[in-house]
Formats: C-alpha cells, structure tokens, sequence
C-alpha cells in the first residue's frame, strides 16, 4: 500500500497528497475481504480443473487420432504390396483395376509406390 502512496508522491512532486487519498486504498482493500479472495480461489480452481479435463482430453484424442492414423497407413502398405502381389503374378493391371473396382491409374501409382516400399537397396549407391 505504501509504494502505491510513493509512486503517487512521485508523480505528483511538489503537491501535497490529501490525507482521505491516503486511507482510500487501504479502505477499498480491507473492503474487499478474505470472501472475495476465496471465491476467486475457488473460481480459479474449477477453472483449473476444467482446463486439465480439456488437455486430458485433447491428449487422449491425439492419441488415438494417431493410433487411427498409423492403423490406416499399415492397410494402405498392405493393399498396395496386396496389388503388387497379383501384378507379379501375372494379372494385368486392367484385370486387377475390373477386380477391384478403380482405374488402372490408381493401380499403376499403387504398383509404383509399393515397389519403393518394398525395394531392398543393391549397395551400388544413387
């Protein structure tokens, strides 16, 4: 309370504070009370809380967001090593698209990315 009086003291230099603006603060303060105080503690709190149920929440769901995630881009691989399978084997990229109902576009990108997937490096360097 006493720095609030020095700094007002210092920007006024030279007047003189009224003594009533003296004991207005510490009256505003002790009006105010250890009630106040704690409701805010209390509202505090439950805010609190209610933002760790959010995060709790937000982290499990990012989770199994990923998990998800990592589950889609395992069938993706296996599908696609599935295409290149029967292409190995002899089936036509138009029989396999007939098959399963896509363009042979899609096949050949397919095709495509499962042999870099599944491409064992020679040694002989790019």
């Amino acid at each position: 309370m006493d720095q609030g009086l020095d700094l007002v003291e210092a920007v006024y230099r030279g007047r003189p504070v009224d003594p009533k603006a003296q004991y207005l603060p510490a009256e505003i303060v002790d009006s105010l009370g250890a009630p106040a105080s704690q409701e805010a503690d209390v509202f505090q709190e439950a805010e609190h809380s209610e933002v760790a149920r959010a995060l709790a929440a937000a982290r499990r769901l990012g989770a199994e967001a990923e998990a998800a995630r990592q589950q889609m881009m395992a069938g993706a691989r296996a599908r696609r090593a599935a295409i290149l399978d029967a292409h190995r084997a002899g089936m036509s990229v138009r029989k396999i698209a007939v098959e399963l109902g896509c363009s042979p576009a899609v096949l050949q990108d397919a095709i495509r990315t499962a042999r870099g997937e599944t491409a064992v490096p020679d040694g002989r360097g790019s």
